[in-house]
């Protein structure tokens, strides 16, 4: 696995994680 597929899917979670919260 590429190292910058890896980052991105890092920012993606980190993305959700913060909606999640604006959600609850």
């Amino acid at each position: 696995m590429p190292p910058e597929q890896l980052l991105l899917a890092l920012l993606l979670q980190a993305i959700y994680g913060l909606r999640s919260e604006r959600l609850c």
